[in-house]
């Protein structure tokens, strides 16, 4: 049952706080709206109400914001009072946030403190407006935010301008002004030098509204060439920057040709070597096939010659053998016959010498023939 309670007073809780935020937001919008129309007391009214009720939220950041446009529309009235009241407020608030946050918060003092300096001005109280104006210079430094810095400079330009101290306030003006330059804020610009020939009208001041619009004249005819050359600075950036695309993609593209050309070689000379590869192993192979005909050739040659060898031998061998048989019988009956028919005319030793040599003519013409066959 406690749960049930519990989970209950959750969801109106957040439905309560969702609400608030609507609301804050919903009196933000309507404040705007009625100072748009200039209905200052009703935008009062509701930036006040914003105030709280994104003080209650816990956004400080908005708070101050809704809390600074309301002081600002005291002053307006002459409500200076209740402005100082508002403003004490919000630093209380601020200091709470900072010892909860341990920091230092330099945009939310700076704002409420701008906000003391335009009413201690509008009062022309001089000794408090220039000790706010160090305190917004100890911020602005302290923070090192150049926004800060900015718009430091501007709100002495006005202050300057305001207690009649032309020197320092050209000095912070002109370097306003520079800084805008840099930066080719040239809307900014414009609205500083309205804003000083307003301050001009507003103090009577004949010579430094004069100043101001002679000045404001040279820049309003400046600011035209200024933005011709921004505009010619621009397209020569362009075409600078095309010049060096096309630059870069001729190149990428010569290198892909040299690539190409390198990859087209390395081909050729692959497709070569290959086919030089192939035309050794081409000619190996018929090589080969030539080399086995001619064996096979010999071999069949030789298998031929061997065949016809053995058949001769086979059909000599029986002559070989008788002639071997008559060679035999020879040597007997040789010198036999010798003796038979030697004439007395003759010598015996001539006899046998014939003889001998017959003997061995034959014996050697049958190993030779021998020899051939076998």
């Amino acid at each position: 049952m406690r749960i049930y309670y519990f989970i209950i007073t959750l969801i109106i809780s957040f439905c309560v706080s969702l609400q608030a935020q609507n609301n804050a937001d919903k009196f933000k919008q309507q404040a705007q709206s009625s100072f748009e129309n200039k209905d200052y007391t009703k935008a009062r009214y509701l930036y006040i109400q914003a105030y709280k009720d994104y003080a209650n939220e816990g956004k400080i950041t908005q708070a101050i914001e809704c809390g600074t446009q309301a002081a600002s529309l005291y002053h307006r009235e002459n409500y200076y009072q209740e402005a100082f009241d508002l403003c004490r407020q919000m630093s209380q608030i601020v200091a709470n946030q900072e010892h909860a946050e341990q920091k230092k918060l330099y945009g939310l003092r700076f704002g409420i403190t701008k906000e003391r300096l335009q009413m201690y001005i509008k009062l022309r109280n001089t000794a408090q407006a220039q000790l706010q104006l160090n305190m917004l210079d100890n911020l602005a430094e302290e923070s090192g935010n150049p926004e800060l810095t900015e718009e430091l400079l501007y709100t002495k330009t006005d202050y300057f301008y305001i207690f009649e101290q032309k020197k320092e306030g050209d000095a912070a003006f002109n370097k306003l002004i520079s800084q805008y330059r840099e930066k080719k804020e040239y809307g900014k610009i414009d609205e500083c030098y309205q804003n000083l020939i307003a301050i001009a009208r507003k103090a009577n001041n004949i010579s430094l509204l004069e100043q101001t619009y002679e000045k404001y004249m040279v820049w309003t005819d400046s600011v035209k060439m200024l933005t011709a050359e921004d505009k010619l600075g621009a397209l020569q950036q362009k075409y600078d920057s095309s010049l060096q695309t096309i630059q870069e993609k001729e190149d990428q593209l010569s290198a892909k040709q040299y690539i190409i050309a390198g990859l087209c070689t390395l081909a050729a000379i692959l497709i070569a070597a290959l086919a030089f590869l192939a035309f050794l192993v081409i000619r190996f192979i018929l090589l080969n096939r030539k080399l086995k005909k001619i064996i096979q050739t010999i071999t069949e040659h030789s298998e031929q010659q061997t065949g016809f060898i053995q058949s001769i031998s086979a059909q000599m061998e029986p002559t070989l053998d008788e002639m071997s048989k008559s060679v035999a019988g020879l040597q007997i009956t040789a010198p036999r016959q010798a003796k038979s028919h030697t004439s007395p005319y003759r010598c015996p030793k001539t006899v046998r010498k014939s003889y001998t040599r017959t003997f061995f003519v034959g014996k050697l013409l049958a190993g030779n023939l021998r020899s051939t066959i076998f």
